[in-house]
């Protein structure tokens, strides 16, 4: 009989032992925090939505792929804009300014965004052109620039924008890195890191996330712990006490 006494004070012992886990690791709030996770994240885990994050990523680096090499002279088609009409010249039997004069003619807007690149260069003479228009117009540049606002928005806010993402377009320090933990510099930096630092983790975790999901309410697990400890201290208590009111009888 003292030999079972002391198997129900084990018990009690384990049971104590248990409420002391879900108390010491403090499972309440951190098990809590992870549901909340649980239930803040899944909309970026449902099987549709993960398609659409890989859909727009890709949309995304298409207009940067695209952009880049105009952007700025290091992106090279400035250099092969030249290399471009003396190739057509070449070809045909008219002189490069004649083949520059029937682009002009025929293609005038291509042959002004040819002629435009690299677009920092258009960025560069843009405090040029409000001084210029604020001189011919007598006003000051921040009235030239109030004037386009209210007249030509579209223009007024191409005016404001572009030189921000030609400046920055390959050395903006944005803070993000690369899966080597390298800098990802500018705007091809941040198409890098939606792609790869978040699209691709969302498919590649998407079935580990939904396994979790769906294996139980975490809110639920230190209340169970907890009930499982209650209990087994309480009977374990219990049963402490008859078989020493067995032993004294």
């Amino acid at each position: 009989m003292l030999l079972m006494r002391g198997a129900w004070l084990i018990v009690i012992v384990v049971g104590l032992f248990v409420l002391s886990l879900v108390f010491g690791l403090q499972l309440f709030p951190r098990l809590g925090a992870g549901q909340k996770v649980l239930d803040g994240g899944r909309h970026l885990f449902r099987d549709d939505l993960v398609v659409a994050q890989r859909n727009a990523s890709d949309a995304v680096n298409l207009v940067v792929d695209g952009l880049d090499p105009i952007v700025t002279a290091e992106g090279g088609a400035a250099a092969e804009v030249p290399q471009l009409i003396t190739f057509v010249s070449e070809q045909t039997e008219l002189s490069e300014a004649e083949v520059l004069e029937a682009l002009q003619e025929n293609f005038p807007h291509t042959t002004a965004l040819l002629l435009a690149i690299p677009l920092e260069e258009v960025s560069a003479e843009l405090p040029d052109l409000i001084d210029f228009l604020a001189q011919i117009l007598n006003l000051t540049p921040e009235q030239v620039s109030e004037t386009l606002e209210a007249n030509f928005p579209g223009l007024a806010r191409s005016i404001a924008a572009l030189p921000a993402i030609t400046d920055g377009w390959s050395s903006l320090e944005t803070g993000l890195t690369d899966v080597n933990e390298q800098p990802l510099l500018g705007v091809p930096g941040i198409a890098e890191y939606l792609d790869t630092r978040i699209v691709e983790v969302t498919e590649r975790q998407r079935s580990n996330f939904q396994d979790l999901d769906a294996l139980v309410n975490l809110n639920a697990l230190p209340w169970l712990l907890f009930g499982i400890g209650v209990l087994v201290v309480v009977f374990g208590g219990l049963m402490f006490v008859v078989t020493g009111r067995i032993m004294r009888s």
